[in-house]
């Protein structure tokens, strides 16, 4: 987790030395862009550099420092990040949401125009989960090249050090997600009238959370979300540290906190008219496959427009499905959002 965090803040740094460039997102809540290919992401060379000599948590030999760097270069190869260099503009900035800056994103095609926008919403929580560099070009370039302009927002606090507004894993930070959503409707290259949103893991919760304070998100999809917390805690009782560091009051009000987060209690509040995808991997360990088949059953008994798709060999990360997961979610959202 520590190198992840250096890693995290190797960005923000390269990223902070340059001069702005000009905003993906025209609004005035909106500051500080900056371009992703940057800094040590500027070119493949120095960013594989620098994941050669990062350091570890712990001390490793020499062969294991080789075998960490051969999988980097199978995970990211030189030629694709090329390709995406070239066919792909990426940007970070600011926004404020009621006086707390949050840090967000925006991934697109260059040269975009009137593309269908999607709202992303990550999984992990605080810095774990984190979309930096490496987690955009392996999750968000390829729906970007699909034809998708692609928000997101990392969560109030994320990679802000000493931030009196911390992630509350479904709490204040769902307001993040409902502004990004806001601000869907500026992006360069977007469209307006034309707006999904996705999540995975924790952002499945984000996403049914913020949905229901939205009238503009005509389609949603969720991988391996959460429906019901209190179950699931009964299934992963590791989970009990998260929230009790992320969730307000939740010594006193534990029932209280998890139903609020638990769609599955109040999947009737959600609108119809937006029809929901769900994706998840039956051999996930982390988040039961069963959230996602509870949910796929309530919406059914509420004759809400949905589909269920199960990946029989896959857990909660969906990698060997990857590229039909990927297209089952471009096809998703090129149906819906018309």
């Amino acid at each position: 987790m520590k190198t992840k965090i250096l890693f995290a803040l190797s960005l923000l740094v390269s990223l902070s030395a340059s001069a702005a460039p000009q905003k993906f997102i025209n609004h005035e809540d909106v500051s500080g862009p900056r371009e992703c290919f940057r800094g040590v992401f500027e070119n493949y060379d120095s960013w594989a550099k620098m994941m050669r000599e990062k350091g570890s948590k712990r001390p490793i030999s020499d062969e294991a420092k080789e075998k960490r760097y051969a999988g980097f270069k199978k995970a990211f190869p030189k030629k694709l990040f090329n390709h995406y260099k070239k066919t792909i503009d990426c940007q970070t900035f600011v926004y404020d949401v009621d006086g707390v800056e949050v840090l967000g994103y925006v991934v697109k095609p260059k040269n975009a125009e009137n593309l269908p926008v999607l709202v992303f919403n990550r999984g992990g929580n605080g810095n774990y989960g984190g979309m930096v560099f490496g987690a955009m070009m392996r999750g968000l370039f390829p729906m970007a090249e699909k034809g998708f302009v692609i928000v997101g927002s990392q969560y109030r606090g994320t990679f802000k050090r000493n931030s009196e507004h911390k992630d509350e894993f479904g709490g204040a930070d769902v307001q993040d997600v409902v502004k990004i959503a806001e601000l869907a409707k500026y992006v360069e290259g977007g469209d307006a009238n034309r707006i999904g949103m996705y999540g995975s893991s924790r952002g499945g919760m984000q996403t049914f959370l913020a949905v229901k304070q939205l009238d503009h998100i005509d389609a949603i999809a969720v991988i391996n979300g959460r429906s019901d917390l209190i179950q699931g805690l009964k299934e992963r009782i590791a989970m009990e540290n998260v929230y009790k560091k992320r969730i307000p009051n939740y010594a006193t009000q534990k029932e209280q906190e998890l139903v609020k987060r638990s769609v599955l209690n109040w999947a009737h509040e959600l609108d119809k008219n937006v029809p929901i995808l769900l994706i998840a991997g039956e051999l996930d360990k982390r988040v039961s496959v069963n959230h996602s088949k509870n949910l796929a059953k309530k919406l059914a008994e509420l004759e809400h427009p949905h589909k269920l798709v199960v990946y029989k060999e896959e857990g909660h990360s969906i990698m060997k499905n990857k590229a039909d997961k990927e297209d089952k979610l471009t096809d998703w959202f090129n149906t819906h959002l018309k």
